[in-house]
C-alpha cells in the first residue's frame, strides 16, 4: 500500500511539473533539483512517464526542433534520465531561439539587399530610357554621355544595345541584353 501511495505522489508530481510546462519559457525557468527529478523519473509510473514524453515531443515540434532531437528527448524520458533532459532541453531551446532570430535577420538583410539591387536596375533603367530620347532626337554617344555625366563607354554599350530595338527602345529588353551579354552588370 506504501508503494501505491509514494507512486500516486510521484505520478502527481510529474503531471504538476506537466502543467507548469505549457510554454518553453516556464520549462526552462524550472529549477529543480537534481536528484528531485532523479527520485521522480526513477519510481514514476510508466503511464505517466508516457504522457510527460507525449507532452515534451509536441513543446518541441511546436518550437520547429527537428525529429531526431524530439526522439532524442522522448527517449531520455522513456529511460528515466529526467535531469539530463531538463539541462538538454534549455540548451536545445536556445538554439532554436537562435536560429529564429538568425531568420529573422536574414529576411531582413535580404530584403535590405533586394531593395537595393531593386533600386539600382531601376536607376540603369532609367538611364537607358533617358538615352534613347536622346538617340531619337539625333544626339551623339559623347554628347550624351557629357549631359549626363556618364562614362562614354558606358552610354556608347547602352546604345549598341538599345540599336536593335529602334525605332521604340524597350528599355526593358535594353536592360536585359546588357546584362546578358556583359554579365551581371556592365560597367560605369
Amino acid at each position: 500500500m506504501k508503494g501505491v501511495k509514494r507512486s500516486g505522489r510521484l505520478g502527481l508530481s510529474l503531471l504538476m511539473i506537466l502543467n507548469k510546462i505549457r510554454d518553453t519559457e516556464e520549462f526552462s525557468s524550472l529549477n529543480l533539483p537534481k536528484d528531485y527529478l532523479d527520485n521522480l523519473s526513477a519510481n514514476a509510473p510508466q503511464d505517466v512517464l508516457d504522457v510527460l514524453a507525449r507532452v515534451v515531443a509536441v513543446l518541441l515540434r511546436k518550437h520547429h526542433v527537428s525529429e531526431n532531437e524530439v526522439q532524442d528527448f522522448v527517449s531520455q524520458i522513456k529511460e528515466r534520465h529526467m535531469s539530463d533532459l531538463f539541462a538538454n532541453f534549455k540548451a536545445t531551446v536556445n538554439v532554436q531561439e537562435e536560429r529564429r532570430i538568425g531568420r529573422k535577420i536574414g529576411q531582413k538583410i535580404g530584403q535590405k539587399i533586394g531593395q537595393k539591387i531593386g533600386q539600382s536596375i531601376g536607376e540603369e533603367t532609367k538611364l537607358i530610357k533617358l538615352v534613347c530620347n536622346k538617340l531619337q532626337k539625333g544626339w551623339t554617344a559623347e554628347k550624351i554621355a557629357d549631359l549626363f555625366e556618364e562614362d562614354l563607354g558606358y552610354i556608347q554599350k547602352i546604345i549598341e544595345a538599345a540599336i536593335e530595338y529602334a525605332p521604340d527602345y524597350d528599355a526593358d529588353k535594353i536592360y536585359a541584353k546588357l546584362h546578358d551579354e556583359h554579365g551581371d552588370a556592365i560597367e560605369a
